[in-house]
């Protein structure tokens, strides 16, 4: 067992002292969030948890959140505004999409509490206008849901490239 661990710190204190790091490994602490609030400035109050559902789900599927004890950022998310808005693209002029264009604000505060990172996002998606209404509303949640997705695509991508 002993020979063991020697060879082993022997091969990484050799790979090591070339030059070779473990994969992942650059010796920072790992970037990760804590969702300190989500604010939603509509007039519909399901958008909120909507926000907050969705940005959950994708900052664990990055292994990117965090308890507010381990988090190396806080996030705040508003909601500022979301439209509506359908083209008359049929014959007998009906609408039969409308697309939901999302105003997000991000905020990102280090463990001080300083502000380190901003951004607004204006994402668009469309959705299918049925003449049954559930499955319209059906469609109009999944839109928002995507519209926060790529919002928060868009805010990772612009926080690494300044952060990281």
């Amino acid at each position: 067992m002993k020979k063991t661990a020697a060879l082993i710190f022997a091969l990484a204190l050799a790979l090591t002292a070339c030059g070779y790091k473990i994969a992942g490994y650059d010796g920072k602490r790992p970037v990760r969030f804590y969702i300190e609030r989500v604010v939603n400035d509509t007039i519909d109050s399901e958008f909120g948890d909507v926000v907050q559902s969705v940005a959950d789900r994708y900052f664990i599927k990055y292994g990117e959140m965090a308890s507010y004890k381990n988090a190396t950022y806080f996030l705040q998310i508003r909601l500022e505004n979301i439209d509506f808005y359908a083209d008359i693209t049929s014959a007998t002029d009906e609408a039969v999409s409308t697309n939901a264009v999302l105003e997000l604000q991000i905020i990102v505060t280090d463990a001080n509490g300083v502000e380190v990172f901003s951004g607004n996002y204006k994402p668009s998606a469309s959705f299918a206008v049925t003449s049954a209404i559930s499955s319209s509303l059906s469609n109009r949640r999944a839109a928002i849901e995507e519209n926060v997705e790529t919002a928060l695509e868009d805010f990772r991508n612009a926080f690494n490239s300044k952060m990281l």
